[in-house]
């Protein structure tokens, strides 16, 4: 706490009348939404001095992590700022009229979001997709239109920590099962882009699914299309990367923590019919997400850490019993979005459009919030609201 109390902690902090311990104060106010929070500012100069305070934000953030869902509309879709405990919208950013995809697209980076909606009827041409930060200007810039005029494409924001630009990368094919392309874009300060760059397609074509790509310190890592390299000389779920720092596929393909182990036909249909396998990003750190089980009444969720990438060394952190549905887990697996400060895992059940936490040391499952229509896209989003305090 310290210096984000200031003058006001040797001083007792007074609003109509009633006074209050600057301590209490600040504990009270942490536990406020971000929302409600941006208006109790407006009481006095000291609270606004308070909850402006890069300390205290910092701490706000880690008391109320945000997830960014993208609600699509048949006319206009939605960008919502949740918070991960009420379950309260604390922002809304509405697209303004970019043509969208056959499935949305949805990436986050710091404080940024990048989106594209899913519409009908899209002209396959005229492809777009924004980027918003909606912890400052929350102004949408909408990308210009990319070289490739593909049907099928995913936008992926990423950021490069050796030299602190922002990239887009998009990756498209025209059918699923065709060979991907790709290009790149940087976000320039001030909301203002640089044109597309195209760049080599991999060589290897990799999964588009949300839930089949990650990124983790300026890299993107995407799982191989299980439906294409049906091959002996291919493992099944390996993973191939993109660095956005040279905008360059790397070499290597990193083979999974199951690669060796699928001398089991079952298990090998099971993980490309059933989609048992995702990537994830959780604490700082690429993750695969391997689900197995029955599926008639448990399943197992077991979360894979990347430890040594030359090697594909792979250390099995969780293993995760949850209640499973067959008919809509075999399409909808639940999926790990973050760790908390607490060591608790919270889990975005889609098929129950709720979000949990798991705590491993006790094996307990605790509800959150309800996520509704958030069914396609949703993600960790690391920036604070108490930034600007915009009213969405």
């Amino acid at each position: 706490m310290g210096s984000a109390l200031g003058r006001a902690g040797r001083a007792t902090i007074v609003a109509d009348g009633v006074e209050l311990p600057a301590d209490v104060l600040y504990e009270i106010l942490l536990r406020v939404p971000a929302k409600p929070l941006c208006r109790l500012r407006l009481v006095c100069r000291s609270w606004r001095s308070l909850t402006s305070d890069p300390r205290f934000i910092r701490a706000h953030s880690s008391r109320h992590p945000l997830i960014a869902g993208l609600r699509c509309g048949c006319v206009q879709s939605e960008i919502h700022i949740v918070d991960m405990y009420s379950g309260s919208i604390d922002k809304r950013i509405r697209d303004h009229g970019t043509v969208g995809v056959l499935e949305p697209s949805l990436s986050t980076q710091g404080n940024m979001v990048c989106f594209s909606p899913a519409r009908i009827g899209t002209d396959a041409s005229q492809l777009q997709a924004c980027v918003v930060d909606p912890a400052t200007t929350g102004v949408t810039n909408i990308l210009p239109i990319g070289i490739m005029r593909t049907g099928l494409s995913v936008w992926i924001l990423g950021h490069v920590p050796s030299t602190g630009e922002h990239k887009v990368l998009r990756v498209s094919s025209a059918f699923a099962t065709n060979p991907c392309s790709c290009e790149v874009i940087t976000l320039v300060a001030g909301g203002s882009t640089q044109c597309w760059r195209a760049r080599a397609r991999p060589s290897n074509s990799v999964s588009l699914d949300f839930l089949h790509r990650a990124v983790v310190g300026g890299v993107v890592y995407f799982l191989l299309n299980e439906f294409i390299h049906d091959v002996p000389d291919v493992e099944h779920g390996c993973v191939v990367s993109f660095d956005l720092a040279t905008e360059e596929w790397r070499p290597m393909t990193i083979r999974g923590p199951l690669s060796t182990n699928l001398v089991d036909a079952k298990l090998i249909y099971d993980l490309r019919i059933m989609e048992c396998l995702q990537l994830a990003k959780l604490d700082g750190c690429l993750a695969m997400i391997h689900h197995h089980g029955d599926q008639q009444c448990y399943s197992i969720m077991d979360i894979w850490f990347l430890v040594e990438m030359n090697k594909g060394s792979w250390t099995k952190r969780y293993s995760i019993q949850y209640a499973s549905d067959m008919v809509c887990d075999a399409f909808y697996h639940p999926y790990p979005l973050l760790v908390l400060d607490d060591g608790k895992v919270v889990v975005w059940f889609r098929n129950k459009q709720i979000l949990r936490a798991y705590d491993p040391r006790i094996g307990t499952w605790e509800d959150m919030a309800m996520l509704e229509n958030y069914r396609s896209a949703v993600s960790i989003y690391q920036g604070s609201l108490l930034g600007s305090c915009h009213q969405g």
